[in-house]
């Protein structure tokens, strides 16, 4: 699989033009990620994941015939690669006084991110919110201790200041995951919105982006400029500097 190297000239040309914003807020961790460290990039496995639950590659029509085949059990380590859920996949699916249809966007993005460090290839935004009830209230409304929750064994969880530099540097070199929140209005949505950027990769005209899974599908069509080598949507990362600017805030996954 090929890596890319994260060129300053190159990163330097493509945020021309991000805009700043007002001071950050004042809950970011003192740890910073450091650009020298000599480890290598992360790159997820291309395997494809399917719309139905699974365990070990087999496919299930339900949760509950996956559970019957193999238990229920989850390896104790990362996956390979981050499953996708989309809200239009989940329209019915009732949290307290909504839907996930509705007001699922962020609960998606969880899932994935729990999926992952798990190691659970049964997880799904259904199972998450059975699973983490206490934090989610009946307008779908998260608390922030979840991010904290989900960090599995060996995984760490740090909220920062949003920055396309750190992230570039978490997401190539920290071998990181990052759960983007833009806390304000943008061309991405009103209000809050959340991304998950998983990598780094340069599209074919040479422009650096991020690797992104966004459970939106209606903006992943609008924004995405293909897919990446990991299978995941490509945003540039101008695009994604400029609707986030520096007052939005990341949660690192290591």
């Amino acid at each position: 699989m090929k890596r890319y190297l994260i060129i300053p000239l190159l990163l330097s040309v493509a945020l021309t033009g991000c805009q700043r914003a007002p001071e950050s807020p004042s809950n970011v961790l003192d740890e910073n990620l450091s650009a020298d460290s000599t480890e290598t990039a992360y790159n997820p496995s291309e395997e494809p994941v399917g719309d139905k639950p699974y365990y070990d590659g087999d496919s299930f029509d339900s949760y509950e015939e996956a559970v019957a085949a193999n238990g229920n059990t989850a390896d104790t380590e990362m996956l390979d690669y981050i499953p996708t859920y989309y809200t239009d996949d989940y329209i019915d699916v009732s949290v307290g006084n909504t839907t996930l249809g509705e007001h699922g966007e962020l609960i998606c993005l969880l899932a994935s991110i729990d999926a992952y460090t798990s190691g659970n290839y049964l997880m799904t935004p259904e199972m998450f919110i059975d699973k983490y009830s206490r934090y989610v209230d009946q307008d779908a409304n998260i608390s922030e201790k979840i991010y904290k929750e989900i960090c599995n064994e060996g995984v760490t969880c740090d909220t920062q200041t949003f920055s396309p530099w750190d992230a570039a540097n978490a997401l190539y070199v920290k071998k990181a995951i990052i759960l983007l929140h833009i806390n304000h209005d943008s061309l991405y949505g009103k209000g809050s919105t959340y991304l998950l950027l998983t990598g780094m990769q340069d599209d074919e005209s040479g422009i650096a982006c991020f690797a992104v899974k966004d459970s939106i599908s209606s903006r992943a069509k609008d924004n995405s400029l293909g897919t990446g080598e990991n299978g995941d949507l490509l945003y540039r990362m101008s695009d994604v500097a400029a609707m986030a600017s520096d007052d939005s805030v990341m949660y690192v996954f290591k």
